[in-house]
């Protein structure tokens, strides 16, 4: 079983538009993180069981329908009640136990609480962790002992 973070469940399905970006170099840059994160996650539906919590719906939610190049909200609302009754998702619930580890893991690390909630409930039913964000990076994260592998070749912090 597998986790994939937020970002690349959103680079996959966003596309980036050319008339957002005065820099071709940016442009080409996300279109790269698209196709890929579209590849990767394409292929990884298919061969894995992915862990998932029902905070991290909401933020795939939200990152769809409020933040960048915003999808019309009944599109993003229809995906995630897709992925909501996929066979290919196992669901977790989050503990007020593993709240409080959340927020001791973000107040020792200082990075935000949400990439915390995401993994902590699911963390010893994965093999691995994958991620583009260079908060998985830190220590706080390799404590877990689990790989933590970029599958776009890129640490971004967004």
């Amino acid at each position: 079983m597998i986790f994939i973070d937020t970002q690349i469940w959103v680079f996959s399905r966003k596309s980036p538009d050319r008339k957002r970006f005065s820099d071709p170099s940016k442009y080409n840059l996300f279109l790269d993180l698209h196709n890929q994160a579209l590849e990767f996650l394409t292929k990884a539906i298919e061969k894995n069981v992915i862990c998932m919590t029902f905070h991290q719906l909401l933020e795939i939610f939200h990152s769809f329908a409020f933040r960048g190049r915003k999808e019309i909200i009944q599109d993003a609302k229809k995906f995630c009640s897709e992925l909501l009754s996929s066979k290919f998702i196992h669901w977790y619930s989050i503990t007020e136990t593993q709240v409080s580890e959340c927020l001791n893991l973000s107040a020792q690390s200082n990075i935000h609480i949400w990439d915390y909630i995401c993994i902590v409930p699911l963390i010893d039913d994965v093999d691995v962790l994958y991620s583009c964000d260079s908060h998985f990076q830190d220590a706080t994260f390799s404590q877990f002992k689990k790989p933590i592998l970029n599958p776009l070749n890129k640490w971004i912090l967004i």
